[in-house]
């Protein structure tokens, strides 16, 4: 656990993950006697002391806690909220609320859709049981209802300084605070400084709706914060660091670059999903099949909605080949 100052009134809380993100950043933004808390971290007893230790070091009372927002449903994002004291206000985007009630039908609902949307991406048996399940959000993810819903027409009470964004691609429920007066951005999993962040592949939330294309959404989020004038990333793992446009612009190169080389892979033989993604991905396939499932399905939805490729269904596989 490490605790440092990123503004004169914000604090970064770094708190271990056993994931291959690292450590996951928790924020605590003072105003007067008030504090905002962004993110939750996991819900182990460890996260758990070591937050309240770093409340310690900044003498800061849970009494103190104003309100917490959650950033995305993402385990290491909500955790904590499972310790905190239930008359402290939790807010989100209404799309969070689902995974922090962990209805059966919800859990159900999600691990058939993965299971179905494997076979479709030419998933062989023995890579199944590595497709996504709900039972991480089950072990270390917050499970709490939300005090309110919070999207782009609202603000945090007491703290109207920030501003509301909704940041989809990375999750369905992400949003991003901007606060104009100094530029600071507290983004979660939208920008981070050295990795660039996955759109993860998710169901639609309802029967009949369409599942939402992760990367194309993720695109239009980059091209969103490229209008706010950002000086400073706080984001959900790493280091604070300052911001140029540069630095999106070339995000966004590097996603075309991407694309440009899968549609040269699909140029003369149709493939399935789990193809491209098992050569593209030679190193970190085996421990990462469901990050390159999500990685190369988005830039796959990506060609075909701008046509240059084509999807077509061959004994229950989707291939696609470049047109």
């Amino acid at each position: 656990m490490n605790v440092y100052q990123t503004a004169p009134d914000i604090w970064q809380v770094e708190l271990e993950t056993p994931f291959a993100v690292g450590p996951v950043n928790i924020f605590l933004v003072k105003k007067k006697d008030k504090v905002m808390v962004v993110d939750a971290g996991l819900s182990t007893h460890e996260t758990w002391i070591n937050f309240k230790t770093a409340l310690s070091k900044l003498s800061i009372d849970l009494k103190a806690i104003d309100c917490v927002v959650l950033t995305h449903h993402h385990i290491d994002h909500t955790g904590l909220i499972n310790f905190l004291p239930s008359a402290i206000p939790i807010y989100g985007h209404w799309r969070i609320e689902p995974w922090l009630q962990q209805s059966s039908a919800f859990i159900q609902r999600y691990n058939d859709y993965f299971q179905r949307l494997g076979e479709k991406m030419g998933v062989p048996q023995k890579y199944v049981d590595r497709l996504p399940t709900m039972d991480g959000y089950i072990e270390y993810g917050g499970r709490r209802e939300l005090t309110a819903t919070v999207d782009e027409t609202n603000t945090i009470p007491n703290f109207e300084e920030w501003q509301i964004l909704y940041t989809p691609g990375h999750a369905q429920s992400h949003i991003s605070l901007y606060r104009k007066t100094d530029g600071v951005f507290i983004g979660g999993d939208l920008l981070l400084e050295h990795i660039s962040s996955n759109a993860i592949l998710e169901p639609p939330y309802n029967d009949g709706e369409k599942a939402p294309r992760t990367l194309l959404q993720y695109r239009d989020a980059l091209q969103k914060c490229l209008t706010l004038g950002m000086q400073t990333i706080l984001p959900g793992h790493g280091q604070m660091f300052n911001y140029s446009d540069a630095f999106i612009q070339n995000r966004l190169q590097n996603q075309r670059k991407r694309r440009d080389i899968i549609a040269r892979m699909i140029q003369d033989t149709p493939r399935t999903t789990f193809d491209i993604g098992q050569e593209m991905f030679r190193r970190v396939f085996e421990n990462q099949v469901d990050l390159v499932l999500s990685e190369v399905q988005g830039y796959l939805d990506w060609l075909v909605a701008e046509k240059s490729a084509v999807c077509v269904e061959v004994d229950g596989r989707l291939k696609y080949r470049s047109l």
